[in-house]
């Protein structure tokens, strides 16, 4: 699948729409697409999805492993946020405004995955239709949006039984050691 004209983001909990979008580490230009997609908080990368299902089942996904890390660390019972404040991008008007100062990785697209991925993270890419831009998005490109987590049976049909995500929402979250979400 390509992307269309927008672009999804869950903001961080550092992030203001207001001031627009950047990456944790901007400077850090040598970083390959392939490392990013790892885990690499130290990135010049921001992550989006190509459409509003995808960043829901990402929302799924990320709410199942900060509750398996919470678990890990005793920090209490698990949550379940149904909501996450995350954003729209207009990404033609972006590049058509911003073309020469931005850099975009759609690696919802085979060709790009095939590009920029090793097999292991072209699953992960294609599932949750990840777009990376890479450059400052202005806040005049950037609308909040209000983003409804997909329930756990919506996820288990939105994702392909074997994959390792659906075993987060089996219950087999503490098996896993997922670093740098």
């Amino acid at each position: 699948m390509s992307s269309g004209k927008y672009l999804y983001r869950i903001l961080r909990d550092d992030e203001e729409s207001l001031t627009g979008l950047s990456a944790r580490n901007p400077e850090m230009t040598n970083v390959t697409v392939s490392a990013h997609v790892n885990g690499l908080k130290k990135s010049p990368n921001i992550s989006t999805s190509a459409s509003k299902k995808a960043l829901r089942a990402y929302a799924n996904f990320r709410m199942a492993v900060q509750n398996s890390q919470r678990e890990q660390q005793n920090n209490g019972p698990a949550v379940k946020d149904e909501h996450f404040t995350a954003v729209e991008i207009n990404k033609d008007q972006l590049i058509m405004d911003k073309g020469k100062e931005i850099q975009i990785f759609d690696l919802s697209r085979d060709e790009e995955r095939d590009k920029y991925l090793t097999d292991g993270q072209k699953q992960f890419a294609a599932k949750y239709e990840e777009v990376l831009i890479m450059g400052f998005v202005p806040a005049e490109y950037v609308k909040v949006i209000d983003v409804k987590v997909m329930s756990d049976d919506e996820f288990i049909q939105y994702s392909n039984k074997t994959d390792f995500e659906t075993e987060l929402i089996a219950g087999n979250a503490c098996q896993l050691n997922v670093k740098n979400l």
